[in-house]
């Protein structure tokens, strides 16, 4: 199943489903240039929704790190939410469960955020 991106905004934050499969290829590569752009654009403050992806291999978990990275970079934050059991395994088996913002839910990766914007 190809990759699938839907981006939506939640009281001022992306909220980025993708649906299928990461894997390398084609559509890993526009699913990443879509996030990667709207970073750019100036959206400091994202979800990545993983509840609808079956399967990531090396090329979808470098996608992951890459797009985390720019977020950091500018100064933001991404939260990953709804990943599977398979997922979470692999997020502990490489440590980048270490790195990355997770949560169980898109709904508990949204009240960080609201949290934060609370108390700053």
């Amino acid at each position: 199943m190809a990759l699938e991106i839907a981006i939506k905004e939640v009281d001022g934050i992306s909220v980025i489903s993708l649906v299928g499969t990461m894997t390398t290829g084609t559509t890993l590569s526009i699913a990443e240039a879509k996030i990667v752009k709207l970073i750019d654009s100036g959206n400091r403050r994202a979800v990545l929704d993983l509840s609808q992806v079956s399967y990531c291999d090396s090329g979808g978990l470098g996608m992951l790190v890459s797009v985390a990275g720019s977020m950091d970079s500018q100064g933001g934050k991404l939260r990953i939410a709804g990943g599977n059991e398979k997922l979470a395994r692999t997020f502990k088996l490489t440590h980048t469960d270490n790195i990355f913002l997770i949560d169980a839910t898109v709904e508990d990766a949204l009240q960080h955020f609201r949290h934060a914007s609370a108390t700053a």
